[in-house]
């Protein structure tokens, strides 16, 4: 069999590479959403379907407890996202967060917090109407020493900013975020209570924490003195960086905090 010359190797080579960069441009562009679309637009076995799945059910009843608010610095809210995932000199964190922030809908600037914010409202009244939507903050690592460190950190939604967007839009409830190991974690969850936040938001693997530690005792205390409801991950975390505590995901940590007698959605 005759061996390609190098010259058709280089060539071939240099068409993969071509292609590999032209997917990775349009992917993001592929995966920007197109403007959320009312019931009224859906085809009438797809509205059957959705009157079917809520029959039965309260809609004003009807809360989402997953949906995060994020945000970029430049947009004014105190939000933070690590610089690594929008550099190009670390290709693979820079694909994912172009990613995200095409599937959000918004674009990078000073407007993407308001963008990233009016559709994710719209999609809610779209959806439910009547119902609530809790939107979740997100707190930075906190070392064992009880110091933040944002070199660990991949993305940071300050509570202050939760809770101003739920102050602006009596269908929005605030969830805070507060690491345990902070010096102040008791009094950040008090003052979130007085706010109005119904809960506290964690990602463990990401954040740095171990849910069966003694360390978590005065927390898990303060969240049943105050009837706040700890929204936890559970399992691998694979959508941001957290691979060195992947352990900390175990669902079985948080028997700690249901003995404590906290209220707990994994």
């Amino acid at each position: 069999m005759r061996r390609p010359s190098r010259r058709a190797v280089l060539s071939a080579a240099a068409v993969v590479g071509a292609g590999g960069i032209g997917a990775r441009l349009a992917l993001p562009w592929y995966l920007r959403p197109s403007a959320p679309r009312s019931i009224d637009e859906l085809s009438p076995a797809a509205r059957a379907l959705v009157d079917a799945s809520f029959a039965d059910v309260e809609r004003s009843a009807l809360w989402d407890v997953h949906a995060h608010l994020v945000g970029l610095p430049e947009g004014g809210n105190g939000a933070w996202v690590h610089p690594d995932m929008r550099s190009h000199a670390h290709p693979l964190e820079k694909a994912r967060f172009d990613v995200y922030l095409a599937a959000s809908g918004a674009s990078e600037g000073p407007d993407a917090d308001a963008a990233f914010l009016a559709r994710l409202l719209r999609l809610h009244v779209l959806a439910n109407p009547t119902g609530k939507l809790v939107l979740l903050a997100f707190d930075a690592f906190v070392d064992e020493t009880g110091a933040e460190d944002r070199t660990r950190s991949s993305f940071v939604t300050p509570n202050e900013y939760v809770l101003r967007v739920a102050a602006a839009y009596e269908c929005v409830r605030a969830c805070g975020s507060v690491h345990p190991y902070r010096k102040d974690a008791v009094a950040r969850v008090e003052a979130l209570a007085a706010a109005g936040a119904v809960g506290i938001k964690w990602l463990p693997n990401a954040m740095g924490i171990d849910p069966g530690s003694p360390r978590c005792d005065a927390f898990y205390a303060a969240l049943v003195a105050h009837r706040l409801v700890l929204i936890t991950h559970t399992g691998l975390e694979k959508a941001v960086h957290a691979d060195e505590f992947q352990r900390l995901g175990n669902p079985l940590l948080l028997r700690r905090a249901l003995d404590a007698g906290v209220r707990v959605v994994a």
